[in-house]
């Protein structure tokens, strides 16, 4: 395992836990991943221009086919084999960043390994006034 933090890594408003829990899940995904030898990485920099941070976690792992990249968000889907997940873990990922705003991406090459992009703004938009809230 990798660890990579930028010295000059901005604060974010944030819930930390949550944060720390997603990360935890993509990286033990990552671990599931890989054969002994594999190697995981996770960096955390600062974003471009001050646009907050940018979270990876990568592996060397066996990759997710290209035909299942649009899928792995979504509840209930999963590459691995039966009895060895529920497909929510991902779910629960891209649910809590975009619950603080963020993005996440991934990238994946058969036999490579995997990329999960996380970028999460310095902190929330302000709330809607009442004025400009929806009905």
């Amino acid at each position: 395992m990798r660890l990579d933090v930028a010295p000059d890594l901005p604060r974010i408003v944030c819930d930390a836990a949550q944060i720390q829990q997603a990360v935890l899940a993509l990286a033990m995904n990552g671990i599931e991943a890989m054969e002994p030898g594999g190697v995981l990485t996770i960096r955390a920099q600062p974003a471009p221009a001050g646009g907050g941070v940018v979270l990876t976690v990568t592996d060397t792992g066996c990759g997710i086919p290209r035909a299942d990249l649009d899928q792995v968000f979504e509840p209930f889907f999963t590459t691995k084999e039966e009895g060895k997940g529920v497909g929510l873990g991902l779910s629960v990922v891209h649910g809590v960043v975009n619950h603080h705003h963020g993005r996440i991406d991934v990238d994946s090459v058969p036999g490579e390994g995997t990329t999960f992009l996380i970028r999460l703004p310095l902190q929330p938009p302000p709330a809607p006034t009442d004025e400009e809230a929806p009905l």
